[in-house]
């Protein structure tokens, strides 16, 4: 049995999926596997965006010449 990686920074990753960061950019920064980030969110009850609407954020994110 695996043990379950416990982030004493929750609220913080929290925030920046609430803020439009992707799973894997808050893995990445955590220094964790995406899936612990997303096990994360979902025991906190985090609406988990789909691929329209991580898209979405993606986009409001960008410079009309980044989106092209």
């Amino acid at each position: 049995m695996t043990s379950k990686i416990v982030l004493p920074n929750t609220d913080d990753l929290i925030k920046l999926y609430q803020s439009g960061i992707s799973e894997q950019e808050i893995a990445r920064r955590a220094g964790v596997n995406r899936s612990v980030i997303t096990r994360l969110l979902r025991e906190h009850s985090i609406f988990h965006r789909g691929r329209s609407e991580a898209m979405a954020v993606r986009m409001a994110h960008c410079t009309p010449e980044q989106r092209g």
